[in-house]
């Protein structure tokens, strides 16, 4: 390493000059032979291009302007490390720490982002991704209007959708409530919760045996109107399910009564033709049935359904088999 001595009378501009040279000459060759300890306050390194602070654990770079582009190192104030970019604004765009906490005002691109949880907006203006499932309206998932959980289900408080929905089952059911519908491969089915159980109730249809209909009360069928082979089968049930009484009404256009039939609140039974078991019947052309006293009823001149009288008929027809 060269060596300059310097003479106390020495003060000519010459000599000045060759100290100013020197000087520049040591800055520009520093290095770990030359330079073991550089104590002071704040270092600035600077060219046409911009300048580089370094105060103690902090390192901080400059533009030009000169605006803050740069800064890492030990935040003191924090116990971090933190390193920040700065746009040509002086705008932070990107801030991590030690703890591993970031900020980005930008667009984040990457082919895989793993993490625990997402969260975007503030208070209940917010969603939220996280163990629970995906949320949103509410900074709480159980309070949340809008929820999938990580089975699957969806909760949200209203929906307009375009298009097929595709499912195995949809319920029109909501805690607290005592009846709902059920939509599923089997058909349309009501049903009312009864004690701690849900029953058929209300208007059922099949879509396994040919779209039949029925009513129930309490989970017990009621009334049904069903396909038949020849036609169309209004049939009523007991509440041991038993058919108590059927029309059929067949595509040749009869109607085929079935059942026990109680005429004793009618007014009139016009054209009426009833087969019984024996070996007659009989034709009512215009027939009236009058009720004429507590034991009987007269028709057309022939008692029937009397405790004393001669005979009595029950009209019960040949019906179809289903």
């Amino acid at each position: 390493m060269s060596t300059f001595d310097f003479e106390k009378a020495d003060t000519t501009e010459d000599t000045i000059d060759e100290i100013i040279n020197y000087l520049n000459w040591i800055m520009a060759k520093l290095d770990s032979k030359n330079v073991k300890r550089l104590n002071t306050n704040e270092t600035s390194i600077k060219s046409a291009n911009g300048e580089t602070y370094i105060n103690g654990p902090i390192l901080e770079m400059y533009d030009s302007a000169p605006i803050l582009r740069l800064r890492q190192g030990l935040d003191v104030s924090t116990s971090l490390f933190i390193f920040e970019l700065f746009n040509n604004a002086g705008t932070k765009t990107v801030g991590t720490d030690s703890d591993g906490n970031a900020t980005f005002s930008g667009t984040i691109t990457a082919s895989e982002i793993v993490g625990g949880t997402i969260t975007i907006g503030t208070n209940n203006d917010i969603f939220k991704a996280d163990s629970n499932g995906i949320y949103l309206g509410h900074a709480a998932f159980a309070d949340a209007p809008f929820s999938v959980n990580m089975q699957g289900h969806l909760k949200a408080i209203d929906a307009e959708i375009q298009g097929i929905i595709t499912g195995s089952s949809f319920n029109t059911f909501e805690d607290g409530q005592n009846n709902y519908i059920q939509l599923d491969s089997t058909g349309l089915k009501g049903y009312e919760k009864v004690g701690t159980e849900w029953e058929l109730n209300g208007l059922i249809i099949s879509s396994v045996s040919w779209a039949d209909t029925y009513w129930y009360y309490k989970g017990t069928k009621y009334l049904g109107i069903e396909y038949h082979p020849v036609g169309v089968s209004f049939r009523n049930y007991n509440s041991a399910g038993t058919i108590s009484y059927e029309f059929l009404f067949s595509a040749n256009g009869t109607t085929y009564p079935n059942g026990d039939w109680d005429f004793q609140y009618c007014n009139a039974i016009n054209n009426l033709i009833t087969s019984t078991d024996g070996a007659h019947n009989h034709g009512i052309p215009n027939g009236t049935i009058i009720a004429t006293s507590s034991d009987g009823i007269n028709i057309d001149g022939f008692e029937t359904f009397v405790e004393s009288g001669a005979h009595s008929h029950t009209v019960e027809p040949t019906v179809p088999a289903p």
